[in-house]
């Protein structure tokens, strides 16, 4: 396949992956998009602040506002139009659970008025997973990071520091279990391990250590079918939520995990990798020792020991149509049978994609 835009149109084959960066630093959403605007009279950005719940008329189901903790102090936020909740697949239905927003049952077992019985809030949890395959090259392993790079980096904003090494190199493929004339590839490789290193002193040239460098090929489940879920540890806004990850529940996901470490391996011998002298680390993976080091079986324990989570949780507050008893918001994003409660961010989608 040739060299793909990332963001273009088709999406099979390998690429290099932009990044969110200016000056060779990188760009954050907030710097992007918040600091400039700070200042604005219709904007109050309230550091260290947790919100506990979201204040809903129990008669009309319509949210109002908000209760904030702002440095330990209780305030109340009110709403003239809507509430919008943006905390991420995690931090989004744990909001709703604690606005008593959720499963009737769930929501009694951690003591929970119950406001509105939404049973689909913090279920059909889902992530890109990911295993990694260990590589071992012939490269003398000589620091990168050193005053000739530093200077680089502080004078031009160029150079080794400015980048993020091979891991700028992703690609996309199909495996058996894929059609691939829909282009929406079921495996994603990134590569690792290549980074720049400090020298014990700075010298030019100066090695790390006299062992060979490491690098990996990782292969990730782009559309996995295991689910899991959030919940609710207690009442308390301040505990962590209990989340069930479930990686590799479904079968499914495994098959295809397996296939995506055959082609790594494959990958490793083609011609342009093979000049580097590319060779898999053949030691066991903890928990393996006694599966045959190659086979399928060794490969699906493998992963399950080595399981490589993204962080790309999606799915626990799922769209859909009012038919659907897993359905949290509407088309419009708005929580059903509440028109003043919205949530935007990448949770809301039914399927796992990539950005």
């Amino acid at each position: 396949q040739p060299i793909r835009d990332l963001n273009g149109i088709y999406h099979t084959g390998f690429q290099i992956a932009q990044t969110t960066n200016r000056n060779g630093s990188r760009l954050s959403t907030a710097r992007a998009f918040i600091r400039p605007f700070k200042n604005r009279r219709n904007l109050d950005i309230m550091m260290n602040s947790t919100v506990t719940k979201v204040l809903i008329n129990t008669t009309t189901k319509q949210a109002y506002g908000v209760e904030v903790l702002n440095h330990g102090t209780k305030q109340v936020v009110y709403a003239t139009k809507e509430v919008i909740i943006s905390g991420g697949a995690v931090n989004s239905p744990q909001i709703l659970l604690l606005s008593g927003v959720g499963p009737k049952q769930e929501l009694q077992q951690a003591k929970v008025p119950v406001v509105h019985e939404l049973p689909g809030v913090g279920k059909n949890l889902q992530n890109h997973v990911a295993h990694f395959v260990n590589f071992n090259i012939n490269d003398t392993n000589t620091a990168a990071l050193n005053w000739a790079t530093a200077m680089e980096y502080l004078l031009f904003r160029d150079g080794l520091m400015s980048g993020t090494g091979i891991s700028e190199v992703t690609g996309f493929i199909n495996t058996k279990y894929n059609d691939p004339n829909l282009d929406f590839p079921d495996i994603q490789f990134f590569f690792g391990g290549f980074l720049a290193n400090c020298a014990r002193t700075g010298m030019v040239g100066e090695r790390v250590d006299n062992g060979t460098r490491q690098i990996q090929i990782i292969p990730t489940v782009l559309h996995p079918k295991s689910r899991g879920e959030i919940k609710l540890r207690d009442s308390n806004p301040s505990s962590h939520p209990l989340i069930y990850a479930n990686y590799f529940s479904h079968p499914d996901d495994i098959k295809v995990m397996v296939e995506g470490i055959r082609f790594a391996l494959r990958l490793a011998e083609t011609k342009a990798l093979r000049r580097y002298g590319f060779q898999l680390d053949k030691t066991p993976v903890k928990g393996c020792e006694s599966i045959t080091f190659g086979s399928d079986s060794y490969w699906e324990c493998a992963m399950k020991q080595q399981t490589g989570p993204e962080n790309h949780q999606a799915g626990t507050c799922k769209m859909g149509p009012k038919e659907d008893p897993l359905a949290v918001v509407d088309h419009e994003l708005r929580v059903t049978k509440d028109y003043s409660l919205a949530i935007f961010a990448i949770l809301i989608h039914e399927k796992q994609f990539h950005l």
